[in-house]
C-alpha cells in the first residue's frame, strides 16, 4: 500500500467519523437536564448520545448507532462549548461540550477515538438517569489510543458557592459493540 493510499485512508475515517446523525436536541415542554462531555483524552474524540446499550466499535458503526453531540479536539487546540452549566475549575488544555438530554429517563452517551482503517482505537459509554433540571458531567479519560475509561459525576453547587463534582449512583459502564 502506498503512502498516498494510507493518507487517503486515513483522511476519510477522519471525514466518516464527523458524519454521524448530529444531535438536535428537541426538548421543548420536556423534562430535560444539562450534560457536559469532557475529554481528557490525548486524541481526538467523538462524543454522541448513542441510540443502543453499547458502545459501537468501528466508525461506521459510530455514525450509524450514535446521534454526534461534537468533536473534541487534542489538547493542544482545546474545544470549549458551553450552555452555562456550573464550571469547577477545568485544565486549559481539556475540551468539552454543553447540551442538553431528556431527564427521567435512561441515556446512553459515549466516546469513540478513532484508529486507523475506520477501526476504533478506543471507545467508552456509560447509562444513567438523568434528574429533571440536573447539570451532569461525562468525563473521559485516555494516555493512548488504545485506553479509555468513563465516568459520570452530578454538578453540584454548595451553599458556600463552590461547584463540586458528586459520583452518580446506578450508572453502568457499556459493553462495546
Amino acid at each position: 500500500m502506498t503512502m498516498r493510499s494510507i493518507f487517503l485512508a486515513l483522511s476519510l475515517s477522519v471525514i466518516a467519523a464527523g458524519c454521524a446523525t448530529p444531535y438536535k436536541p428537541n426538548l421543548a415542554g420536556q423534562p430535560s437536564a444539562n450534560i457536559r462531555m469532557l475529554s481528557n483524552h490525548t486524541r481526538i474524540s467523538w462524543a454522541g448520545l448513542l441510540k443502543d446499550a453499547c458502545v459501537p466499535s468501528t466508525t461506521f458503526g459510530w455514525e450509524s448507532g450514535s446521534d454526534n453531540i461534537g468533536q473534541l479536539t487534542a489538547r493542544s487546540n482545546p474545544r470549549r462549548t458551553s450552555i452555562g452549566m456550573p464550571l469547577q475549575e477545568i485544565p486549559a488544555e481539556t475540551a468539552f461540550i454543553e447540551t442538553a438530554v431528556p431527564a427521567n429517563s435512561p441515556i446512553s452517551v459515549g466516546f469513540s477515538t478513532l484508529g486507523l482503517f475506520h477501526v476504533q482505537a478506543c471507545g467508552a459509554g456509560i447509562q444513567f438517569t438523568p434528574q429533571q433540571g440536573a447539570d451532569y458531567q461525562v468525563t473521559y479519560n485516555g494516555e493512548s489510543a488504545m485506553s479509555c475509561s468513563i465516568s459520570v459525576s452530578k454538578i453540584v453547587k454548595t451553599p458556600e458557592g463552590a461547584v463540586v463534582l458528586e459520583p452518580v449512583p446506578n450508572a453502568s459502564v457499556l459493553p462495546r459493540c
